[in-house]
């Protein structure tokens, strides 16, 4: 068999630097989405302290908050318009 030429050789290198870079990415892509998955709010397994609430037991209803329409603000304030610029 003859020798390698410094043309197929490199080749060779280039293809060899092409699959790690490619097995690495994918590695790099996984994590991310790993952590990305574990530290999102909205995951299906939130990671929680022994002793904490779960959102029923959260939800006691003893804040004004609502959502309803027509329900921010007490209705009792005027808007405060500028109807003057000196």
């Amino acid at each position: 068999m003859a020798e390698e030429s410094r043309i197929e050789a490199a080749h060779r290198r280039v293809a060899a630097a092409k699959t790690v870079a490619v097995v690495l990415a994918a590695a790099g892509f996984l994590a991310a989405l790993g952590l990305a998955r574990s530290s999102h709010a909205g995951s299906s397994t939130p990671a929680r302290a022994s002793g904490t609430q779960t959102p029923a037991e959260d939800q006691t209803g003893d804040d004004d908050f609502s959502l309803d329409p027509g329900s921010f603000g007490t209705g009792n304030d005027a808007p405060q318009v500028q109807t003057h610029v000196s």
